[in-house]
């Protein structure tokens, strides 16, 4: 597959991911307590995309697509330690 199926997988997805759940601690403290299943299942996505394809985002034009799916990140991994109850 080319560079371009992967940006493109990851720029769509954050788009729909934005339009549901927005990019803060409380929106996503607010998903972890609906549906935990679906917080553990968003931080094995972006950490199993991250991990091989993380070069393919630090571009200038991807940076900020970048920095909103590592914010996700974080505020998952906050949730999780128990950071944000």
């Amino acid at each position: 597959m080319g560079v371009q199926v992967f940006v493109a997988l990851y720029t769509e997805f954050l788009k729909t991911l934005q339009q549901l759940v927005a990019p803060d601690q409380h929106a996503v403290v607010a998903l972890h307590v609906a549906d935990e299943h679906c917080v553990k299942l968003l931080a094995l996505f972006f950490a199993s995309f991250f991990k091989p394809h993380v070069k393919l985002l630090e571009t200038p034009a991807l940076g900020e697509a970048l920095n909103v799916g590592l914010a996700y990140l974080v505020c998952i991994s906050e949730v999780g330690a128990g950071g944000a109850r």
